[in-house]
């Protein structure tokens, strides 16, 4: 499980660094970023579990019209999108 998720130059998300537990709740004001937090865990999830999973082993590819720019905090693709997760 999850313990600890951190997130770095993802979509409108700078540096995150969320604790989770067996049932977390994201909860803030329009456009506070929570939909982007869920989206880096999804994404995580897909570029690193799914293929260990026997899921896609392929080149990561965004929805259809999403394009780097559109992951990369202020359309900056020079900054590297970083993800760290610990584990309990």
């Amino acid at each position: 499980m999850y313990k600890r998720f951190r997130v770095e130059n993802f979509m409108c998300l700078k540096e995150v660094d969320v604790e989770l537990e067996p049932v977390t709740v994201f909860i803030g004001p329009n456009s506070s970023g929570k939909s982007a937090l869920f989206k880096a865990l999804t994404t995580f999830s897909k570029l690193f579990w799914y293929p260990l999973r026997g899921g896609s082993t392929g080149e990561f590819q965004p929805e259809p019209g999403v394009t780097l720019d559109h992951l990369v905090w202020k359309g900056d693709s020079g900054l590297p999108i970083r993800f760290h997760v610990w584990f309990d």
